[in-house]
């Protein structure tokens, strides 16, 4: 052979090695397919589809077939298309790595989004809540990190058992608003973590000190102007009021249980967001099964505490009541109750209280659905609310007196009836420390407003409901890639306090005539049945718990 010939072959030989190793050498793939000659998606879609390839490991997918490759994405492994649109796409257990594109949100007509069983990490892109046509969406057992962004309350479509994150390292905002979208979705896969529980306020320590008279003491005999009189040291002599303190028991810490048998009883650790008046956890007393003939079946919880004889104390306590009975049976009412009432002798005696009916007081609670918002029933699917009440407790002769808060069942039946129980005080005079004489010289000026500054509640203050629809007021646009075309914007959400703002809870002061839309009335009916315990603007006529129903 010619050297001519040897070097010809050998140049041949080359260039069939390079034209093998090129594939693997290059990512021609991703370097070279462009969404040009692509006619049976939109070119947003397609741009979507080819960012998801490259920024999810496609090269290493444990099936690509025809991604890149072809110019038909409809063919593509785990895509669907109809009328012209991408509408599913099949992704999981498909070794996808790395962060989810935020062009994914272009997919505008997507319905189903399996994404579960992959190693995609990093945040979820807030525009996946522009996909307001998805029906599922499945990204659980993923190390996927942050927080569930606000735009999936747009996603308004899921119904139950359509939302998958467990096994992720994704946690839930823990506002209202979402916590009750999340809610209404039912039967999600969850991972129960919440991103900022809120935390209880502690209570602020009275010291000796006239410095402090604005607050945490209250003053009889003051003289107005020189602020010159003996001042009480005030307290909340009850421990755990915000129930926060659990060792494992069924009953918080510093609490003790309560019942006169006959029914099947429960006391629980509440932990359901919906269901906690603030903080982390409330407690929960549950009756269930009544034998036929028995009425009055009592499941309470108490406390023993110090107090001054003869003074006047603030009991403040947070509950509500939830059954299993029909939206009608509720309505009428009458089946179950709760009460508190005081032992004077301290003793913790049930019995000291029960033979003097004067010492038992009705908690007035309407009762709601045993499921809140997690109910099936359109019409019993709403968020629960707390009842605040507050009384006057005059102490007496007595240094010690035990507090009674229970629940009764009043007549046999196969129902099921729970009582959540959060922030409990009882506020007045210190039993640990003396009153405090103040001269006239001893008073800054401006250090005390009035002569008889009193307290606020010590507990953890209770949240404004606000209006859980999906109403158009204004919510800070959310951010949006640059490569989503203007028209994948949806309209922004809105904030928690949009519509509840400017609502005055300090009497009957606004007819449905006064509100815009139904949205707005149930907003303002419900912060101010959080405030105050009752329709104060009589809006919700017929006990139904809906304000305005007339109002667009």
């Amino acid at each position: 052979m010619t050297p001519l010939k040897i070097k010809s072959s050998l140049i041949a030989l080359s260039l069939l090695g390079l034209a093998l190793l090129l594939p693997w050498i290059l990512p021609a793939q991703a370097q070279t397919f462009t969404c040009d000659g692509v006619s049976e998606i939109q070119p947003t879609e397609c741009q979507a589809l080819v960012s998801l390839y490259q920024n999810a490991n496609g090269r290493n997918w444990r099936n690509k077939t025809g991604w890149l490759v072809t110019d038909t994405p409809c063919s593509w492994y785990g895509v669907t298309c109809a009328s012209g649109h991408v509408n599913r796409l099949d992704l999981n257990g498909n070794n996808l790595a790395g962060a989810i594109p935020p062009t994914l949100g272009n997919l505008l007509y997507l319905e189903r989004l399996y994404l579960y069983s992959n190693q995609l990490s990093g945040n979820i892109p807030a525009q996946l809540g522009n996909l307001a046509n998805l029906r599922f969406l499945g990204i659980s057992n993923n190390p996927l990190s942050g927080a569930l962004p606000d735009s999936l309350r747009r996603l308004s479509n899921l119904v139950a058992g359509s939302f998958w994150f467990d096994n992720t390292q994704v946690c839930e905002p823990s506002d209202l608003l979402f916590q009750t979208w999340l809610g209404r979705i039912g039967d999600s896969r969850r991972t129960w973590k919440y991103c900022t529980p809120p935390v209880p306020t502690p209570a602020p320590t009275a010291t000796l000190t006239h410095q402090i008279v604005p607050s945490g003491w209250e003053c009889a005999n003051c003289d107005p102007k020189s602020k010159q009189g003996t001042y009480t040291p005030l307290a909340n002599v009850i421990i755990n009021g915000d129930f926060e303190s659990w060792t494992g028991s069924e009953v918080a810490n510093h609490w003790l249980p309560f019942n006169n048998g006959n029914a099947h009883f429960g006391y629980y650790n509440e932990l359901w967001r919906e269901a906690i008046h603030s903080g982390y956890h409330a407690q929960e007393l549950e009756i269930e099964r009544v034998e036929w003939g028995i009425y009055y079946r009592t499941i309470a919880i108490y406390q023993t505490v110090d107090v001054r004889p003869n003074y006047t104390y603030t009991l403040t306590i947070h509950a509500l009541m939830r059954s299993n009975s029909s939206f009608e049976q509720r309505k009428r009412g009458g089946d179950y109750g709760m009460d508190w009432g005081v032992d004077y002798t301290g003793a913790g005696d049930y019995n000291a209280v029960e033979s003097n009916g004067s010492n038992w007081f009705n908690i007035k609670l309407p009762e709601q659905s045993r499921l809140g918002s997690l109910s099936p029933k359109w019409e019993d699917a709403r968020l629960l609310v707390y009842t605040t009440v507050k009384q006057q407790v005059y102490t007496r002769n007595s240094r010690k007196l035990t507090l009674f808060i229970r629940g009764v069942k009043k007549g046999p039946s196969e129902g099921e009836v729970v009582f959540d129980i959060d922030d409990v005080s009882l506020i007045g005079a210190s039993p640990y420390q003396p009153d405090v004489t103040v001269p006239t010289s001893s008073v800054r000026p401006g250090e005390c407003k009035t002569c008889a500054d009193t307290p606020t509640n010590t507990s953890k203050s209770a949240p404004d409901i606000p209006n859980s629809s999906s109403s158009s007021s204004a919510l800070p646009a959310l951010p949006t890639s640059s490569a989503l075309p203007t028209s994948s914007v949806l309209p922004a959400l809105p904030t928690s306090t949009a519509l509840v703002s400017d609502c005055s809870c300090s009497g009957n002061i606004y007819n449905c005539s006064d509100f815009s839309s139904q949205n707005n009335s149930q907003a303002c009916y419900e912060k101010c049945f959080v405030a105050t315990g009752q329709d104060v603007h009589e809006l919700d006529g017929d006990s139904d718990r809906l304000a305005c129903e007339d109002l667009p």
